[in-house]
Order: structure tokens, then sequence, then C-alpha cells
């Protein structure tokens, strides 16, 4: 064939890709588009942390909900987007359904362990393990990395209140916490600072409501507390919220639910700018924890 009749060949065969990506691609063009919002929606989580304003964090997040649903039917398989829908879920029951509607919080618990687990089966060795032996479900957790430790954390956080709430989750809770310990160690390894220390906050509310009888145990509750502390200089509030609620509630300290609960009502307002919402939230809750107090002792 004469170069004339190459270039011919070749234009055809442009033309035909062209027409076949803008005509037929309307999907792919719209997970392009979503993959390179990244940047937005972490400066977007970002100013949702620094917001002082909790009402209006509150009745906003049921609309950024169905926009972050919306962005992963564009994108499914995105691992940003999975774990931080799963995240957003989990803050949304968390902070605002479950404190008034525990049935309720049960689906959005769910909804989040979803996500995050829709980012880990990415990883096939991890989903062929999910419902094998704990020794394989363990060593699958090695092909993990850093990366990784969102999905991992929401995963399991979302796991744990979802079986909290949940009314159907019986004996499965049971074959689960081993898994759940499996994924908490896991985490540690990888990043134990991530989240000012969230792991071992995690992991002393974990220890500290297991009985003892499962695995339960005050002492390391209390370590992996004090481990959150100090990485977030006790300037994320929550873990102290936490300290209360679950550890000092389990050794039914009363003296220290109510030295952790008002050291948070004392902090500054401005302790921890970054986050000064998460700190807002976990004033609330500490002053509704100090009024149970005699109901809790």
């Amino acid at each position: 064939m004469c170069k004339k009749g190459n270039l011919r060949l070749l234009r055809i065969i442009l033309i035909l890709l062209l027409c076949s990506f803008w005509g037929c691609s309307a999907g792919a063009r719209s997970k392009m588009m979503v993959n390179s919002m990244k940047p937005l929606v972490e400066k977007m989580n970002i100013a949702a942390r620094k917001n002082i304003d909790i009402d209006l964090i509150r009745d906003a997040m049921p609309a950024g909900l169905i926009q972050m649903d919306g962005l992963i039917e564009a994108s499914p398989d995105d691992k940003f987007l999975l774990a931080t829908a799963a995240e957003n879920y989990h803050a949304y029951a968390f902070f605002f359904v479950e404190p008034e509607d525990k049935n309720a919080s049960e689906g959005l618990y769910l909804r989040s362990r979803n996500y995050a687990f829709r980012a880990l089966n990415q990883n096939k060795k991890f989903k062929n393990a999910a419902d094998g032996s704990l020794e394989d479900f363990t060593k699958s957790l090695e092909d993990f990395k850093k990366e990784d430790v969102p999905a991992l954390y929401w995963a399991t956080t979302s796991w744990l209140a979802w079986m909290r709430v949940s009314h159907s989750s019986g004996l499965d809770s049971m074959i689960a916490f081993p898994k759940i310990e499996a994924m908490m160690d896991r985490m540690l390894v990888l990043d134990e600072t991530w989240n000012y220390g969230a792991v071992h906050a995690l992991m002393g509310a974990y220890y500290s409501n297991m009985p003892d009888s499962l695995g339960g145990n005050s002492e390391d509750a209390e370590f992996y507390f004090k481990e959150a502390f100090e990485i977030s200089e006790s300037k994320y509030l929550l873990w102290q919220v936490f300290y209360a609620q679950y550890y000092a509630f389990a050794v039914q300290d009363k003296e220290l639910y109510v030295e952790s609960l008002e050291h948070v009502m004392s902090a500054p307002k401005d302790i921890f700018p970054e986050e000064i919402f998460s700190n807002n939230i976990a004033k609330q809750m500490a002053e509704k924890l100090l009024k149970e107090t005699d109901l809790r002792f």
C-alpha cells in the first residue's frame, strides 16, 4: 500500500477511536472527571473539620452523603472516594444519628463498613480470605500498605459500631472479633500515628468494652488510650471523652470519669484549630456524659 493509502487508513482509525471515546464513553469521561476531584474532596473535608458550627455541619451532611454516593456511582472503584464516603457515613451516624435513634444508625454504619470493604476488597488476596480461616485472613493483611490504613480503620470501626447497635449480628459478631483484632494490629504496624492515634483510641475502647472472657483487658485498654493521648498531644479531645466513656466506666472509676470529662470541658476552644469541629462535638458529649454520672455509677 502506498504512503497516501497508509495515511488515509490512519486517519480513519483515529476518527473511529475519537468517535468511540466521545460518543460511547460517557461513563469513562465521568470517571476521569470524578477521579480528578480528589484534591477538592480533601479540601472540603479539611474545611468541615475547621468549622465551628455543629448545626451547620449536621444539616449539610445528608446532602453531602448523597453527593458522595453519586461520585462513587461514576467511579465505583476509587479507593479514596470509598474510604472518604465510609468516614463521612460513620461520622454522621456516630455524632448525629445514634444519640437520637440507634435503629436509624444501623444502616448508616453498615453502609460505611461496606464502602470501606469495597476499597479493601480490591486486594484479591484479602477478598478471597474474608470468609476463610483466621490464619489466612491475617496473612492477607500483610499485603496492605500505609495508604490503606483509612479504609482499614473505617471498615473496622464501622463494623464494631454496627454490631453495637444491630439486633441481628448475633453469633457473627463472636466470629468476627479475632479478625477485627487482626485488622487493628495490622494498622498499628502500618501507621500507628494516623489521625492523631485513632487506632490506639479504637483499641482502647475495644478492650474496655470486651468482657475478660472474650479477651477484654483493662490494662491494655489504658495503655492504648495513653498512647493516643501522647500521639495527639492531648489536643484531640474525643480521645479523652472515649477514655471516660469506655475505660473509666469499665473499671468503675467515677473520679477518673469526672476528671477526664471536666478536662475536656475546660480545654480552650482553640486548642486544636485544625480539628475544632471534632473538639466542639467532644465538649458536647462531655457535658452530656457528666450529667449522666450518677446514672452510670
